[in-house]
């Protein structure tokens, strides 16, 4: 989530997981290196941000939390996307 939001939503407040794979499937630009995932796919910036979406509904995240984070996400995360 971008820095910017921090101060409304603290990334910690997203549960671990949820930032955690975002941020490093976002960096890895989707393709994430042989052996990090399994099974090894390749994933679109739809998808990585639909699964932060759904690992905070399913570590339960507020739904604003996670409804907000996610608007963050898809809004401004285009510049931190590695293509």
């Amino acid at each position: 989530m971008p820095r910017v939001f921090w101060g409304l939503i603290a990334p910690f407040a997203l549960s671990v997981v949820a930032p955690l794979l975002h941020d490093f499937l976002y960096r890895a630009g989707g393709n994430p290196q042989s052996g990090s995932i399994e099974p090894p796919r390749d994933y679109s910036r739809a998808d990585v941000d639909r699964i932060f979406r759904e690992i905070m509904k399913a570590e339960g995240v507020s739904g604003w939390r996670a409804a907000l984070a996610y608007a963050a996400v898809r809004t401004f995360g285009r510049s931190a996307w590695r293509s």
